[in-house]
């Protein structure tokens, strides 16, 4: 008997704390969500997720209208730009003709130069054998100097010294001794 008395004021203990923790749990469940809750939320948070996609994609697609604006402007500046590339190129392209014409012109006158340099070099080999005639005559003109000089010589001596002679023995004959 004994025994069951110890157990039976162990079950009530139990019993006691059983109820205790039923209590707690009581006031705990208040708390806690049933299926209805549960499916309630999961709809609201579908129903928030779809908002949420909804206002996403507005604004995706608000923000792609907007780059999509940009995009243009800025396109159309570009068109400006590939205009005024255009223009650049055809300018260059009329710069690069000039500079062909005026390429061919310096050829021209590269040639003409060529001309006149040989030019230049046939009237230096003709002034070369006009100064080897001038040479000749010059050679000429010593020897022709030379010859006269031997003629001077010849006439000064043959002819000059005896008519010379001739006049002063006339002068001292005419006016020294008045014969």
């Amino acid at each position: 008997m004994e025994k069951l008395t110890q157990r039976v004021e162990h079950l009530e203990e139990d019993t006691h704390q059983i109820k205790l923790d039923l209590a707690v749990l009581t006031a705990r469940s208040e708390n806690f969500a049933t299926k209805a809750d549960l499916a309630e939320l999961k709809a609201e948070l579908k129903s928030d997720q779809y908002e949420m996609r909804v206002e996403l994609l507005r604004e995706i697609g608000a923000c792609d209208m907007r780059a999509n604006a940009r995009f243009e402007k800025i396109d159309e500046q570009f068109s400006g730009f590939n205009e005024k590339f255009i223009k650049i190129d055809e300018q260059f392209k009329r710069v690069d003709e000039r500079f062909e014409r005026v390429d061919e012109q310096f050829k021209r006158v590269d040639e003409r130069f060529e001309r006149v340099d040989e030019r230049f070099n046939r009237v230096d080999e003709q002034f070369k054998k006009v100064d080897e005639q001038f040479r000749k005559v010059d050679a000429r003109f010593e020897s022709l100097e030379t010859k006269i000089g031997n003629i001077d010589s010849k006439i000064t001596w043959t002819l000059l010294i005896p008519a010379l002679t001739a006049i002063i023995l006339w002068f001292v004959k005419t006016a020294i001794l008045k014969i």
